[in-house]
């Protein structure tokens, strides 16, 4: 698809996906609305500062979906937002419960209200979907359980409104703007310093 003049909203368009899919549309002349959180750090967007406008958006705050997704107006809807990496402890699965589901939740409201032609969201292979395509899931962790309500509750939506839906599950995913401390990027700085990788057990 051709995504030139498009109007595309990201949600989480400071985070390591997000960022990414925001210089993709960026490269392909789309014009990028980036959600993110007030006080969020935005050093993996600075150099997008003219091609990008930003529109302060907690997923937590119907309002506040509601007003970014007004200003925004998109054509098509980017649903980035992630929470902590296997959260292991109450506050880190309420963390990841109120990104995933609560802010899927509020979003799917406020496109009600601003249907746009498509919504593409940007999620976990750990939803353990049963096929490609299928809405059947046995996810493997507490983030795959909340990564697939989301998938559910954005694919209710489109369903509703009449609109594209694409869930695309990803998995290991690495790259540039990457935080140091994943797997990937420390293989690789072992392999280039010459010390042996650290194994650590897994965190579930």
């Amino acid at each position: 698809m051709n995504f030139s003049g498009v109007r595309a909203w990201v949600s989480g368009a400071n985070g390591f996906v997000g960022s990414a899919v925001v210089r993709a549309l960026v490269r392909e002349g789309a014009q990028v609305f980036g959600g993110v959180r007030e006080g969020s750090d935005l050093y993996r967007l600075r150099d997008l500062r003219g091609a990008l406008q930003l529109t302060p958006c907690d997923l937590a705050d119907p309002t506040a979906v509601n007003v970014a997704l007004a200003r925004a107006r998109p054509e098509w809807v980017f649903h980035c937002v992630s929470s902590t990496w296997h959260p292991g402890n109450p506050s880190g699965r309420r963390e990841e419960f109120t990104a995933s589901v609560l802010g899927t939740f509020h979003l799917c409201e406020a496109l009600r209200a601003h249907p746009p032609l498509g919504i593409v969201h940007l999620s976990s292979s750990q939803e353990g979907a049963a096929a490609e395509g299928a809405e059947s899931f046995l996810p493997t962790s507490f983030r795959g359980t909340a990564k697939a309500s989301a998938s559910l509750l954005l694919a209710q939506c489109a369903r509703e409104l009449g609109v594209h839906f694409t869930v695309l599950r990803l998995s290991s995913v690495y790259g540039p703007w990457q935080q140091p401390d994943r797997v990937v990027a420390r293989l690789i700085s072992a392999a280039l310093s010459g010390a042996p990788p650290e194994i650590i057990p897994p965190p579930v």
